[in-house]
């Protein structure tokens, strides 16, 4: 009808600006010795964000910087006593905007996989050549009850020191383990109970005989996503 018609293309740039996440950490450390050191890493694909003392500590980062890092934070921990023995947590956890963890997690062992990680637990101690405990982590039992009425898979590595004959560390080992259980109130037949061949701690000293009348406990979360 002879009306122009003309086209007008746009193209509009849209400027974002991204507010900065602020990571909030307390970490404590609980040993009968006096720790001498401790250092702590947060990373992200190896490339440390920040550094955190003893206690508790906060850090910025902007959420896009983490996107190219691949959404993921490392955390990394060392403590060492007086007595030279050191340990060191990890735990590794998807970014996201509504990122909240609210456990106590303690010696924590991740195999870095999305799915699958491990936290390790000292139940508690034993004296020399006694299966009964003589002193227990109140913190661990609630932490394995807990997570064995969710299901997860609780694995039982109950230590021993060199003093004694290997069939005599054995059924002091099986013994602990069963001490463990009942703590616990577990199914003997839902556990899985690992004897270690190999010594966790040093024999050299009393220290470490001591380590090595304990019980550890790991749980295994497998998760379905």
């Amino acid at each position: 009808d002879g009306t122009e018609i003309i086209s007008h293309r746009s193209d509009t740039t849209q400027k974002f600006i991204v507010e900065p996440v602020k990571i909030e950490i307390e970490t404590e450390v609980v040993s009968d010795c006096k720790i001498k050191e401790f250092s702590g890493n947060v990373s992200a694909e190896k490339k440390v964000l920040h550094s955190f003392p003893q206690g508790k500590s906060h850090f910025m980062f902007k959420a896009d910087d983490l996107k190219l890092l691949g959404n993921k934070l490392e955390f990394e921990a060392k403590a060492t006593d007086i007595m030279e023995m050191s340990k060191t947590v990890k735990y590794k956890i998807p970014y996201s905007a509504t990122l909240i963890t609210d456990g106590v997690f303690e010696n924590v062992i991740s195999d870095f996989e999305e799915t699958n990680y491990v936290r390790q637990f000292t139940l508690g101690y034993c004296e020399f050549d006694k299966a009964e405990f003589s002193y227990v982590n109140k913190n661990a039992v609630q932490q394995i009850s807990k997570a064995y009425q969710n299901g997860e898979l609780v694995e039982i590595i109950p230590l021993y020191d060199f003093l004694g004959t290997e069939e005599h560390n054995l059924r002091l080992a099986n013994a602990r383990a069963s001490s463990a259980i009942a703590l616990l109130g577990l199914n003997k037949d839902k556990v899985q109970i690992n004897i270690p061949k190999d010594y966790f701690f040093s024999n050299e000293n009393p220290y470490g005989r001591m380590m090595n009348r304990a019980v550890i406990v790991r749980i295994k979360n497998i998760s379905d996503k």
